[in-house]
This record gives C-alpha cells, structure tokens and sequence, in this order.
C-alpha cells in the first residue's frame, strides 16, 4: 500500500507564498478587481514615457559641444546641461529598460517555479492536504503537481462556485461537499449586484441539492443531532421538515452539564436535585430576560452598546460558572462590536467578576468563556449560550 506511513499535511495560511497563475485566477482577479501582480513594470513603462516627453521638451535646448561658445550667458549654460543629462538620460532608459523588464520576467518565473518545486516537495508522500479554501487557491500549482484524487470541502454552503472550481485539478476523481444549504450563503461584500442579478451568492452545494428532478446527485442527510435539548432543538425541526425529520441523540437525554470537563469538579450543579441536568435557579433551557436598560450611543464608531445589558449578561456567566458550568462552555454573542467591547471590558475590569477568570488575555488559553458578535461566531460544542442584542424591542 502507497499509503502507508504517510502522514496528513495541514499548511499554515501565514506562510507567503506567489505561484503561478492559471486563467481561472486571472479571471477572479478581473472580477474582484484586484491588482494586477505586473503593476511595478507598468510604472517603469509609465515613467519611460514621462522621460520622453520631458526629452522631448529639453532636446530642443541641446546643443552639440562644437558649437558651444564662451560668451554664452549663464542661464542658456544651464539649460544644455539640463539638456545633455536628460539626453543621457532617455538613452539610458532606452536602453535599458526592455532589459531590465526582461531581466525581471525571467526572475519572476524563476522565483514562482522555485517556490512551486519547495511546496510541492513538502507535500509530496501526504495522504491528506488540510486548509482554508483561500490557502488552497494561493498553492494551488503546487497541491495540483501532487495528483490528488479526492477534494473534501467542508461548509460548501459558504463558497462562492468560481473558487471551488480553482481547487479542483485534471486528477480529481471524487468531490465531496459538506453543508447546510439553508443556513449562511456565499457573500460579495462589495457585489450586491451580483449577487441579486446574476445569483452568485449560490452555491455549486445548493444548486446540486436542489436540482430539478432528473438531474440529480448522490446525497446524504444528517438525521440524528448531538448538539441541542430536545425543546431546544424544537425551534429548528419545522426548517427541515420537508428534507428529513431530525431524531435526538440518546446523550440529549441524558448528558449532564460540564461531564467532559475535569475542571467542573464538585460545584452547586452537581448537588442539586436535578443531578446535573439543569442549572440551579435558572430552570428553563430557553428563556427571555427582559430588563430597563437603555440603549446607548458607543464612544467609539457607531455601534450600539447597552452597559445594563452588558452587566447583567456578564454576572450571569459568573453564576454559570460558580456552579460548575466550564468556561469553555459559555458563549455570550451580541450583534454589536461595541456591546462586546462593553461585556468585556465588565468581565476584565468589574472587581466581582475578574478572580472568576472568565476571560484571558492569552490566545492559547482555551479555559474561558467564548465572547463574540453573530457574524463572526463559529459553532461548536456548548453547554449555554447568551444573546446580547442591545435592542429597544422587549418581549
């Protein structure tokens, strides 16, 4: 076996990296707009051409050095000197210049091929290839000088179609799209146009899974959840109801609060008579909280903050975790960045709340509460989530 002794291969997005362009990227590149990697040559070009129009002003002063004459006055000396360095000048740039393009070309191409053979060596004897579809696009010369056979893209829901065609390559037998075409769609911040006259915020993932009948292809359901409480989950089953009907997990059941972490230890929740399944004092899985609090102006920008919100989404964490709900486990989302900017700046600063340590100032630190506005937020297992809309509305 081939395989064997291979090892998965997941390249960091930090590292710089040019390569070669295929037409595909020349294509994105017109219509995102994005600069064109020859723009240093066209400024040398462009001031080629500012060189000949000044030569041309100056040549008429340029005299040959038979017939300068001493009684020449000092302003007209001046003015053939100007002359003489300018014509020098343009001569040299004339020269030059085509070389110097060339020269340059050639190092590109050099330097591009170069990087290509160093990348595709570090990915050669991997079976897999892991990163972010952007990563893919800008090493794609090089994973392409691999052969790879499969492509596994995971929240295709979210690509725009011209990108995942960049990632696929002559050798690709098999492609394998995960996600949820009813959830986030592919976005063109700058395109709305776009996106309302010409559809490209679709998904190749949507249009396959919603093709007409006789065009078809192969697709699976995920019919059993893991992640939500049954009532919970009740809010999101009527969505699918006509593509499959969502069953729970036996652990929605009976899963306890904070059973997988070891930090939890012995707190209030686990001597409560409910054993761990709910929190006490605060018994409904899904609840409103309504409160006075008035909506503010932030002092920076203008997004919207609510300090009397922000407190009291901060001390509810607290409590959270004072009976034993890990950290890791919370998440408070706001729409607002000033309204997160706020809850922080309570959660580092309040006295009552800092020896809890629900937030770090180390990125590495994974023990503390998840902190973050709707747009930005990633899913991922959670035991309790709370929403900080900082909104007039009340319900």
């Amino acid at each position: 076996n081939n395989n064997v002794g291979k090892k998965a291969y997941i390249e960091s997005d930090e590292l710089e990296i040019d390569e070669e362009e295929g037409e595909n990227l020349k294509h994105l590149r017109d219509v995102f707009e994005v600069d064109d990697e020859d723009a240093d040559i066209a400024s040398l070009s462009e001031s080629n051409h500012e060189l000949e129009g000044q030569h041309e002003q100056l040549s008429k002063s340029y005299q040959e050095p038979k017939d300068w004459i001493w009684n020449t006055s000092l302003e007209n000396r001046w003015e053939a000197c100007q002359a003489i360095i300018s014509h020098l000048h343009y001569l040299l740039s004339e020269k030059a210049l085509p070389s110097v393009k060339a020269a340059i070309q050639v190092a590109r191409k050099e330097l591009q091929h170069a990087k290509i053979r160093a990348k595709a060596k570090a990915y050669e004897n991997k079976s897999i290839i892991g990163g972010t579809m952007v990563g893919c696009i800008t090493r794609l010369e090089s994973i392409r000088k691999t052969r790879p056979f499969a492509v596994i893209v995971e929240e295709a829901s979210e690509v725009l179609e011209p990108l995942l065609f960049s990632c696929l390559s002559e050798t690709t037998m098999k492609l394998e799209m995960i996600g949820d075409h009813r959830q986030l769609q592919p976005s063109l911040m700058s395109r709305y146009d776009f996106e309302v006259f010409n559809k490209v915020n679709v998904s190749m993932f949507q249009r396959l899974i919603e093709a007409p009948q006789g065009h078809e292809v192969p697709s699976t359901v995920l019919s059993v959840q893991r992640r939500m409480r049954k009532n919970i989950c009740d809010l999101t089953r009527d969505f699918y109801s006509d593509i499959i009907e969502i069953d729970d997990h036996q652990s929605c059941h009976s899963q306890t609060i904070g059973e997988r972490s070891s930090s939890s230890g012995n707190r209030l929740i686990r001597f409560a008579a409910t054993q761990g399944r709910e929190i006490p004092g605060v018994m409904p899985h899904l609840f409103l909280w309504t409160h006075g609090g008035s909506q503010q102006r932030s002092r920076v920008g203008i997004s919207r903050i609510n300090p009397n919100e922000a407190k009291m989404a901060s001390f509810l964490a607290a409590y959270l975790v004072e009976c034993g709900v890990p950290r890791s486990s919370i998440a408070i989302l706001t729409p607002y960045k000033g309204q997160l900017i706020e809850i922080r700046g309570h959660m580092q600063s309040d006295p009552q709340l800092r020896p809890r340590r629900l937030l770090s100032r180390d990125p590495d630190d994974k023990d503390v509460c998840r902190l973050s506005t709707i747009d930005r937020f990633q899913v991922r297992q959670l035991r309790w989530l709370s929403t900080s809309p900082t909104s007039h509305l009340r319900a």
